[in-house]
């Protein structure tokens, strides 16, 4: 099971609308899903767990993070549809959930959400210099 669901999808976009959209493919809600949390580990990846965050399910997922992650899903899936459609409140919610996701990524806001067990490396290279050794003959 996916973090968020087409049940989470529902709470911000209209099944209908949903159905017209995807024409009933399962596959194209599954892609604009998979999309939406491959966006948002991108954000919290540095300093999160999000093996663990991502793998939770059902009330023990955090709520904020599924509203902004489905936002971005919901917004993937409009993308779909063919020009002419107002999309500005869609656009507006994606780009406040991006927002959050760089707060939270820049660590000015601190949600309660698994740290990573320990910080990533920078680089695999070291430097520095050897200990002075003074000679006297």
């Amino acid at each position: 099971m996916a973090f968020i669901t087409i049940t989470d999808l529902k709470k911000g976009l209209q099944e209908e609308l949903i159905n017209e959209i995807t024409r009933n493919d399962s596959a194209v809600i599954d892609h604009v899903i998979s999309a939406a949390i491959a966006e948002a580990k991108t954000y919290l990846r540095e300093n999160y767990d999000t093996d663990t965050i991502f793998a939770a399910t059902g009330t023990s997922r955090d709520a904020l993070l599924v509203t902004f992650t489905s936002d971005i899903a919901i917004y993937n899936l409009i993308e779909l549809v063919q020009p002419g459609i107002d999309t500005e409140d869609r656009r507006a919610r994606y780009k406040r959930a991006i927002d959050w996701l760089k707060q939270v990524r820049s660590q000015d806001i601190k949600p309660d959400l698994p740290l990573a067990s320990s910080p990533p490396a920078a680089d695999n290279i070291t430097y520095g210099s050897a200990e002075r050794k003074e000679m006297r003959y």
